[in-house]
């Protein structure tokens, strides 16, 4: 059997709760050989956001851009390869 990908969601906040994104990185990075040492192939790893004019006190453009760029270093620096907004 394959896992698809084990999704994690997550309210990240603004400004971003930096502490959210390694607790996320550490639940993938033990889930994912935990499955795999059972015989499950895992296809993907990803973290699903509540989607942004949820997160910002005020949308423009401006922000949603500062949002998914802070979003994808979080993300990045925790071991997590592909973060989603809007999925949470």
């Amino acid at each position: 059997m394959k896992i698809r990908s084990i999704t994690y969601f997550l309210d990240p906040g603004w400004p971003l709760d930096v502490s959210l994104f390694r607790k996320a990185g550490d639940f993938i990075s033990a889930a994912r050989p935990a499955f795999e040492s059972a015989g499950y192939e895992v296809q993907s790893a990803r973290l699903a956001c509540t989607p942004f004019p949820r997160v910002l006190p005020h949308v423009s453009a401006e922000m949603v851009v500062k949002l998914a760029t802070a979003l994808q270093e979080a993300a990045l620096a925790n071991g997590i390869c592909f973060a989603r907004p809007g999925a949470a």
